[in-house]
C-alpha cells in the first residue's frame, strides 16, 4: 500500500497542469577593472548572430498589466512603478552588471571605492543627454539620488554628495555597504531633473515628466493597454539602438496574449509558462529562458511552540519533496531543482559545496518520529491566491505521505505580505523570490532579515551567528572574502533548513524568426536586461 500511495503521488505530480508565471534582490565589486568581465550567456534557441539591420518597431506582448507608470523621482503620495517590461526601455542605469555580478559601465564609466569603503566616486560618461536635451551630468545624477532617498534607506545614509566636475560625483557614507552597487542598478534609473521640475497636470504628467537617458523616448502610455516609445537619436551608445521604436502591449490574461502573438499582433511575447513555451517551440518560434525565481517553503521555525522549531521537522519537509518530479512536471525542461537559496546561474551567491537533501520519504518519517511526531501533525501552507493550485496540491500530497497534514490557506497579496512581516504560526509559507544580479541584498534584507520593510521573513528560524555572518559580508570590501562569507551564510541556511527551496522558475520569452539580439532580455534579473542590441530582419 505504501508503494502504491507513493506511486499515486508521483502520478499526481506528473499530470498536474503547468505553473503560471510567478510574480516577483547583489555584491559590490570593491574596485572594478577598466574592462568588465565577459557576460555569461543565458540559454537561448535563437538563430546565430547576423549583421544587424536598422529600422522597424518591436511589439512586445505581455499579460502582466502596467497599471501605473511614473518617472523615477516623481513626488507622489503613492509613487507608481515602471514594471520589468518597460523600465530599461526608457531609462538607463547608473551602473550595470553581468549575470555573474561583475560591474559593467552604464551611465557611469567608473565606480571606485576608497580603501576604507566610505567614499564612492562615480565617473560619468561625457556628452550624455536626457531625452529632453538636459545634460546627464554629475549634478543631474546627484539630483536623482536625492530624489530616491524617501524610498531607498541606503541613500538616506549619504552624508555628502560633492559634484567635483561635470563628470565626477563623490559620495560620502558613514560605512561601507556592499548593497550600494545594487541600489545604483535598481534605483539608478536617472530621469531628467529639468523634466521633473516642469509644471504639469495629472493628465499630462507622464508626457511632461518622463525623460530618461535610455535608448527609447516615451511617446504614449494607455493604462493596461500599451506603452509606446520611439528611438532616441542621441543615445550615448553610438550606433544603437537599431530599432525605430518599442511598443509594449498589455493583455488581461495568457490566453488573449498568446492568441495575439500567434496571429501576428506582436513579434515577442514575454513571461510565458513552460507549457506555453513548449507548444510555441513546436510551432517553430524561437524560445529563450533563464532562471528568474525560486520557489521556497518558509517554516515558522522561530516560534518555539511550532513543530517546525525542530530542525528534524524542517529537514523532513525537504526530504518529503520529490523536487525532480516537481521540476519536470511543472517546468517541463525549463526548471531545475533547488537545494539552496541561489541557483548555479547566480555564481556570486551559489555555493557548490552544498549537496542538499534528496527525495527520501522514509528518512522524512524517521526524522518526524525522532522529533516526537511519529503520528504526524496538522499544519497549514500559506500561499497567494494567484499561486498555481496544482503545484500547491502536489506539495500538500507529498507532505501528507509522510504524515504532515497541511491545509491550504490562500491569501490575497496584502494579507500575504502582512503575514510575512507580522509572522505566522504552525505553518509553511510558500514564497517565490526574484533573483538579483548580486547576492548580498537578498541575504541582508528581503529573505532573512526580520523587522524590515519587505522583510517577508518574520517567522523564519535564523541559526546563531547567521545574521552576523551576513552583516560581515555586507561590510566586507574584498570580493573574495565577501564571497567566502556569503558561502558560509548560504551553507548555514541549508544546514539548518531555515527555508526549503525546491525548484527554480524561469522567465521565458518567445519570438518570431524576424527578431534578433534577444539574449540581453534573458538574464536572471530583469534589472540587467537591455534593448540596445535587438533588431528586426526585413
Amino acid at each position: 500500500m505504501k508503494r502504491l500511495f507513493i506511486a499515486l503521488v508521483v502520478l499526481l505530480v506528473c499530470i498536474v497542469t503547468i505553473l503560471g508565471c510567478a510574480k516577483p534582490a547583489p555584491i559590490t565589486p570593491s574596485a572594478p577593472a577598466s574592462t568588465p568581465a565577459p557576460t555569461a550567456k543565458p540559454t537561448s534557441t535563437a538563430p546565430a548572430a547576423e549583421q544587424p539591420q536598422y529600422g522597424g518597431v518591436l511589439k512586445m506582448i505581455t499579460y502582466k498589466a502596467l497599471s501605473s507608470l511614473e518617472a523615477p523621482g516623481e513626488k507622489l503620495v503613492a509613487p507608481g512603478v515602471t514594471g520589468p517590461d518597460s523600465a530599461n526601455i526608457i531609462w538607463d542605469n547608473i551602473l550595470r552588471f553581468d549575470v555573474n555580478g561583475n560591474w559593467a559601465p552604464g551611465l557611469a564609466t567608473n565606480f571606485q571605492v576608497s580603501p576604507d569603503g566610505k567614499t564612492v566616486t562615480l565617473t560619468l560618461r561625457k556628452g550624455i543627454k536626457f531625452h529632453d536635451g538636459t545634460d546627464c551630468n554629475a549634478a543631474a545624477i546627484a539630483s536623482h539620488l536625492e530624489s530616491q532617498k524617501p524610498t531607498v534607506e541606503l541613500f538616506r545614509t549619504i552624508t555628502s554628495m560633492d559634484v567635483i566636475d561635470d563628470y565626477t560625483l563623490r559620495l560620502q557614507f558613514p560605512k561601507f555597504d556592499a548593497k550600494l552597487a545594487n541600489k545604483m542598478l535598481v534605483n539608478g534609473k536617472a530621469n531628467s531633473p529639468t523634466a521633473l521640475a516642469k509644471p504639469t497636470t495629472t493628465e499630462n504628467r507622464q508626457k511632461d515628466h518622463i525623460s530618461g537617458a535610455g535608448p527609447f523616448k516615451y511617446v504614449e502610455w494607455k493604462r493596461d493597454v500599451t506603452l509606446k516609445t520611439v528611438k532616441f537619436a542621441d543615445y550615448w551608445d553610438k550606433g544603437k539602438p537599431y530599432l525605430d521604436g518599442v511598443e509594449v502591449l498589455f493583455f488581461a490574461d495568457a490566453t488573449s496574449a498568446l492568441m495575439a502573438f500567434e496571429t501576428g499582433v506582436g513579434q515577442v511575447i514575454r513571461n510565458i509558462s513552460p507549457r506555453e513555451a513548449t507548444d510555441l517551440r513546436a510551432k517553430g518560434y524561437s524560445i529563450g529562458f533563464a532562471p528568474a525565481f525560486t520557489y521556497t517553503l518558509q517554516p515558522d521555525g522561530a516560534n518555539a511552540d511550532s513543530p517546525f522549531a525542530k530542525k528534524g521537522v524542517r529537514e523532513a519537509v525537504e526530504y518529503a519533496l520529490d523536487k525532480k518530479a516537481l521540476a519536470d512536471s511543472f517546468g517541463v525542461g525549463f526548471s531545475t531543482t533547488m537545494d539552496q537559496v541561489f541557483p548555479a546561474a547566480l555564481p556570486n551567491g551559489y555555493n557548490p559545496a552544498i549537496k542538499g537533501r534528496p527525495y527520501d520519504p522514509a528518512k522524512a518519517k524517521q526524522l518526524l518520529a525522532e522529533a516526537g511526531y511519529a503520528n504526524g501533525f496538522k499544519t497549514s501552507i500559506y500561499a497567494l491566491m494567484t499561486d498555481d493550485r496544482n503545484l500547491l496540491v502536489a506539495v500538500q500530497t507529498y507532505l501528507k505521505a509522510i504524515g504532515i497534514d497541511a491545509e491550504l490557506a490562500l491569501k490575497g497579496a496584502p494579507d500575504f505580505a502582512t503575514l510575512g512581516n507580522d509572522g505566522w504560526k504552525n505553518g509553511l509559507r510558500m514564497r517565490t523570490y526574484g533573483l538579483m544580479p548580486v547576492a548580498i541584498e537578498p541575504l541582508d534584507g528581503v529573505w532573512f532579515k526580520p523587522n524590515v520593510a519587505r522583510g517577508e521573513s518574520q517567522s523564519i528560524y535564523r541559526a546563531p551567528g547567521f545574521l552576523d555572518t551576513v552583516a560581515q559580508a555586507a561590510a566586507e570590501l574584498n570580493d573574495a572574502k565577501r564571497k567566502a562569507l556569503i558561502d558560509k551564510a548560504v551553507q548555514m541556511a541549508a544546514d539548518e533548513a531555515m527555508l526549503i527551496p525546491f525548484i527554480s522558475w524561469p522567465q521565458i520569452n518567445a519570438w518570431t524568426k524576424s527578431v534578433h539580439g534577444m539574449d540581453d532580455l534573458l538574464y536572471p534579473s530583469f534589472h540587467v536586461q537591455q534593448y540596445n542590441n535587438i533588431w528586426l530582419s526585413k
